[in-house]
């Protein structure tokens, strides 16, 4: 779709706020300042009804409810906004990562940041002041797809991308002492146990410049078991919002152990360990539908699902 089929900069301007609100009920008085600020036309309540039928023009009858005291943009059947996909993504990772599957969890959390890239909301209108709020939800969650990816390495021994995740979300927030805990046990995976201790004493600089106050005491029970070369401390666990680990049909039954061993399958083509599965088996014994499942699940967590008959 192009911008010339929603027509004007404040057509566009209106649609990207409907979606950043969505489900909520925008009120036209918010949509007139966010057009035309401190300067709107005479006639601004017609004008913006007037933006509101070219998007219905555009995506459907439906697709815009509401009337001359606000509007909200509905779900529509066939289109997905990056961020609903990204946010299903960072909790199927979450998930993934509580129920002991790192690879699923570090591919879905991978699908997620090449979603969110920088994280910016609207590239084009990066500091918009109607979009302050949603921006700060855009930056949590791009907070949770990087702890899910660290932690997931972390699991998989795989401490140099841990390090380069903790230190991109270090780069992003020098306040943020977590992802300071990450940085010093990748470094010390890593073997690097001179570095860890060097990311310690940033930590303890910024926060003390910044702040005033020490690091927190899982981070320097963290320090002096790297310092003593101990068994270091298991990090809390984070909270993880309820979903289901295998996204699949209630209704499709009977058929749990071979979607448990494609599910593992996937799990290890994910980590990097591909393989080549048949599913073979009478006619109408429900190959197709085992298919269907499976790929449902490599969707959900971050694959790329191609079909051909």
């Amino acid at each position: 779709m192009a911008d010339r089929d929603i027509g004007s900069r404040k057509g566009r301007t209106l649609l990207k706020l409907l979606i950043v609100e969505r489900p909520h009920v925008v009120s036209t008085d918010r949509i007139i300042e966010a057009l035309w600020g401190s300067e709107p036309p005479l006639k601004a309540e017609q004008n913006v009804a007037a933006l509101v039928s070219r998007l219905r023009a555009v995506f459907g009858a439906d697709a815009v409810a509401g009337g001359r005291g606000g509007y909200a943009f509905v779900s529509v059947t066939g289109l997905e906004v990056d961020l609903d996909h990204a946010a299903a993504l960072v909790q199927e990772s979450e998930a993934r990562l509580a129920a002991g599957e790192p690879s699923l969890a570090r591919a879905a959390a991978d699908a997620a940041l090449e979603t969110l890239g920088a994280g910016r909301l609207l590239e084009d209108e990066p500091y918009a002041p109607w979009a302050e709020q949603a921006q700060s939800g855009v930056s949590r969650l791009l907070r949770r797809a990087r702890r899910s990816a660290w932690r997931a390495s972390l699991e998989l021994a795989d401490a140099r991308a841990a390090a380069e995740i903790a230190e991109t979300a270090v780069a992003a927030d020098p306040l943020d002492e977590e992802a300071y805990r990450a940085l010093m046990r990748a470094h010390r995976g890593a073997g690097e146990q001179a570095i860890a201790l060097a990311v310690f004493d940033r930590l303890r600089n910024v926060l003390a410049e910044e702040l005033g106050v020490d690091p927190a005491p899982e981070t320097q029970a963290l320090h002096i078991a790297i310092l003593r070369d101990e068994s270091i401390p298991e990090e809390p666990a984070a909270p993880v919002l309820p979903t289901s680990a295998v996204p699949t049909d209630a209704g499709f039954v009977g058929r749990d152990e071979e979607l448990r061993r494609l599910s593992a399958d996937w799990s290890e083509a994910a980590a990097g360990r591909p393989a080549l599965v048949l599913i073979a088996g009478a006619a109408g014994v429900g190959k197709t539908r085992l298919a269907d499942e499976i790929a449902l699940v490599a969707r959900a967590t971050g694959g790329l699902v191609a079909e051909a008959r």
